[in-house]
């Protein structure tokens, strides 16, 4: 069943029958989400478990962060119902204005010293990449988050809009795609985050995620015994304090990683 999802889903990124894909940045962090209450209390969450600012010291910033932000999310966010997705960092010398704190709802990616790629030109505390709806259980297209976020959060950059004819222009992009924020010494992405969307009702139809054979390798080699190569993930619902799972599949060699 599983092997069957993912060839429907790869027909539609690449290939004859592929759509339009929106291409982003995969930036290495931690995930980290932010909602608001019944009463517009902000609330926020680590791979489904509640942080605070005194959880750890990777959080510290975040009473701050949202004391800034915190009339943004009423803007955007309805209570009980949006997930603002984002990458969280708390590594002060990363971040160019250390006063300038920056908010994530949803997923998105922390991390407390270092990163497995060292980033030097972060623009912001957190990189927003998706909002949620848990009432349709949708996340917002690319376009329609531009529009929502202007002005009020920084976002993952966009790499590149287009209709791939093969597999190959995919993996050429994630191989040849350096970092926006890697300025000093250029370094290849972690990974990239494609998104199918219906801009006339701004919403995703389809997600998923490539990532690089180098960083799947770091953090897998210890069990893995090295012998992963690529990661593809898959997304329908990655809504972690929903409790959807994240699917994922991992094979051995780089020209296969699709099927």
């Amino acid at each position: 069943m599983w092997w069957e999802i993912v060839t429907t889903e790869q027909k539609l990124f690449f290939g004859p029958t592929a759509l339009e894909v929106i291409v982003t940045e995969k930036v290495d962090g931690a995930n980290l989400g932010i909602s608001l209450g019944k009463n517009y209390e902000i609330e926020c969450f680590h791979r489904g478990q509640a942080i605070t600012h005194v959880t750890s010291i990777e959080y510290s910033k975040l009473k701050y962060f949202l004391e800034e932000k915190q009339k943004f999310l009423c803007q955007i966010l309805e209570p009980q119902r949006h997930v603002l997705c984002g990458e969280w960092w708390f590594v002060t010398f990363y971040c160019p204005q250390p006063n300038f704190f920056f908010l994530c709802m949803g997923y998105g990616m922390s991390s407390q010293v270092k990163h497995s790629i060292e980033y030097d030109a972060l623009p912001a505390w957190l990189l927003v990449f998706d909002i949620y709806d848990k009432y349709t259980q949708t996340f917002m297209s690319r376009s329609k988050l531009e529009e929502v976020c202007r002005d009020k959060f920084e976002m993952t950059p966009i790499i590149t809009r287009k209709v791939f004819q093969d597999k190959q222009e995919l993996e050429e992009l994630l191989n040849n795609t350096m970092s926006t924020y890697r300025k000093k010494t250029p370094h290849p992405i972690e990974g990239l985050y494609l998104k199918i969307d219906d801009d006339s009702k701004g919403i995703n139809l389809h997600r998923c995620k490539l990532v690089r054979s180098e960083f799947v390798q770091n953090i897998t080699e210890h069990w893995m015994h090295k012998k992963t190569v690529i990661s593809f993930e898959i997304e329908q619902t990655i809504f972690f304090c929903a409790r959807k799972k994240l699917k994922q599949f991992v094979i051995q060699n780089a020209s296969d990683y699709f099927l």
